[in-house]
């Protein structure tokens, strides 16, 4: 599925005046929109970025969307397959456990814009500013910390190590982070999410030279699909 960069940008991390462009209101279909694309954009732009960026490892594809955890039932959002590159074939294949977090400028406590043409220094100061919000707060800890718990292997995979991964579409930065990078693996033994990997689909879609990007939107077509059985034409 193609994306304009700009507009996805807009939507997500700025205030646009809607009203004046399209003649419609805003508010009022932040959360329908999100819904109907926001897991699926994040987790699309993930792939690309691995899949251009970090192919010497392997390339990644979906696998499934059915992520368990083996004792407390909570669940994780997908399992993506790393099939490895041509002269690591003897390392084995890895599975990445994911959760997705959609948040953007519209979510709960954000309220940070980050313009398109923003430099470094804003960059950084708004991805520190979401990094204490989505991570450090108390009220997001169950719900991003899940991705550490051991999670049942799908068939055929008991013995692929999981690769937990957390993927936000808030450009966001650890507080360690002196530098504006889309994915970087926590280091830092005191923390509990050590060793975790976390990637901005915001931060990485300000990256790419291209305004329009093909990215793969599985769930996003299914439901449009749904919506053209019902006569409902976009």
């Amino acid at each position: 599925m193609r994306i304009n960069k700009s507009a996805v940008l807009e939507f997500f991390d700025v205030t646009p005046n809607y009203e004046e462009e399209m003649g419609v209101t805003f508010g009022s279909h932040v959360s329908a929109i999100s819904g109907l694309v926001g897991e699926d954009l994040v987790l699309g732009l993930f792939l690309h970025f691995w899949n251009q960026n970090k192919q010497q490892e392997g390339t990644l594809s979906l696998l499934n969307y059915r992520c368990s955890a083996l004792e407390s039932g909570r669940k994780l959002d997908a399992w993506l397959k790393l099939d490895r590159a041509e002269d690591r074939v003897n390392v084995p294949v890895e599975l990445f456990k994911v959760e997705v977090k959609n948040w953007s400028y519209h979510s709960i406590g954000m309220r940070q814009t980050l313009p398109i043409d923003a430099d470094d220094a804003e960059t950084l100061r708004v991805s520190h500013h979401n990094w204490n919000l989505c991570i450090e707060a108390e009220r997001n800890h169950e719900t991003v910390y899940k991705v550490i718990e051991d999670m049942r292997s799908p068939v055929g995979f008991d013995d692929a190590p999981h690769r937990p991964v957390l993927c936000f579409w808030a450009p966001l930065l650890s507080n360690q982070q002196a530098h504006v990078v889309p994915y970087f693996t926590i280091r830092n033994s005191d923390h509990i999410l050590d060793g975790v990997a976390i990637f901005s689909a915001s931060l990485y879609l300000r990256t790419l030279a291209d305004e329009f990007v093909d990215i793969p939107m599985l769930r996003v077509d299914e439901r449009l699909k749904f919506l053209h059985r019902m006569g409902i034409e976009l």
